[in-house]
């Protein structure tokens, strides 16, 4: 019996010590996957009903974020119609500041004279509308308050691929911008390498570098965002990555034909971010360039497929898929296009504007 007792004993200390199996839940075995968003390029005040149509598409794939380079082109009305819309989707906005004016280097309200043009005021007694009031506060104050507190407002774009001479205007900026709206993030992109993106980093939110390597003299994916993460980590801020979506062919049309990032390009190029610089936000660039592509709905099945796929537990090298994308000598010859046609955009059938409003300032 005591035998038979002192047995029992040992049985339940064991018993006792043992540590229950692991269970891991399939979601749990899965890595989740950053936010994600696209960069989009559609005035509300022209687009209209096109741009509402461009937002339900974006949505529906399951992206959360826009950054609309043209977001503010159009009147306070329709400017807040858009902000609507997103919001109702689930949609958050990053309102961009990236144009010169918003620096104080042109005239915001001769930049958006929709947006900041002086309002009609109603004579009393009168039926016309027949005087014109200045509006209250400074443009960027009129600007910055009118979606400030919106609930589609995610934060404010406050520049990108800047060069360092710039870093005291963004500054500026920032603390305008952080006295109008002091809950909303502020996001800065730089170009690759981290002697582009410390000057600006510490006076943003959430910090990053684009890269675009398919057709180009762009770093591999995964060095440009453990540059970033390096820079950011040294800031105090959370990482962003921008990551290809377009043809470089699309911005220079004499060079060799359409060269698209396939979809395991993208799904390795989203990967590779993830692995490398651990981001809060992962943006593509960009929707207006895949609708504009020569293939928009295999463009777009493309990246749903890509952005969306597990995650793989170990990145894949870049230099493994679509090797035979990739050509130094292709290079050469774009960058050569690419500055001729910032000296003259006439030549290429695009506006003098479009170059400014899509603040390439990397070459």
């Amino acid at each position: 019996m005591v035998a038979l007792l002192a047995c029992l004993l040992v049985l339940a200390m064991a018993s006792g010590t043992a540590a229950p199996a692991a269970t891991i839940s399939e979601a749990e075995a899965r890595p989740v996957l950053p936010p994600q968003g696209l960069y989009e390029g559609c005035s509300p005040g022209a687009g209209g009903d096109a741009c509402v149509q461009r937002l339900e598409t974006i949505a529906a794939a399951g992206f959360r974020y826009v950054l609309n380079y043209s977001a503010w082109y159009g009147s306070p009305a329709a400017v807040l119609r858009y902000a609507d819309t997103a919001a109702a989707l689930g949609l958050q906005l990053i309102w961009p500041l990236n144009h010169p004016a918003w620096r104080g280097m042109a005239s915001l309200a001769a930049t958006y004279p929709s947006l900041l043009a002086p309002r009609a005021r109603r004579v009393p007694g009168s039926r016309r509308r027949s005087t014109r009031t200045r509006r209250t506060g400074s443009p960027l104050d009129v600007a910055i308050g009118l979606v400030a507190s919106h609930p589609a407002t995610w934060g404010f774009y406050i520049g990108d691929e800047l060069p360092r001479r710039e870093a005291n205007r963004v500054q500026a900026l920032s603390a305008a911008v952080r006295r109008l709206a002091p809950s909303r993030p502020q996001l800065y992109v730089a170009r690759p390498g981290a002697a582009r993106l410390a000057p600006f980093a510490g006076f943003a939110d959430v910090a990053g570098a684009d890269v675009y390597p398919l057709g180009s003299g762009d770093p591999p994916v995964q060095r440009a965002a453990r540059s970033a993460r390096s820079v950011t980590a040294a800031a105090g801020v959370r990482t962003a990555m921008v990551l290809q979506a377009f043809s470089w062919s699309q911005y220079r049309p004499t060079a060799l034909g359409p060269r698209h990032p396939s979809a395991a390009r993208l799904r390795a190029m989203r990967d590779a971010a993830i692995h490398h610089a651990n981001p809060t936000l992962i943006l593509w660039y960009s929707y207006q360039d895949i609708l504009r592509s020569e293939d928009p709905r295999r463009r777009w099945r493309d990246l749903i497929r890509a952005a969306f796929s597990p995650l793989r537990r170990g990145s894949s090298p870049e230099s493994r898929v679509d090797r035979s994308q990739s050509s130094p000598n292709v290079m050469v010859k774009i960058l050569s296009e690419w500055r001729d046609m910032r000296r003259c955009p006439q030549r290429f059938g695009l506006s003098p504007g479009f170059l400014v409003d899509f603040a390439y300032s990397c070459f």
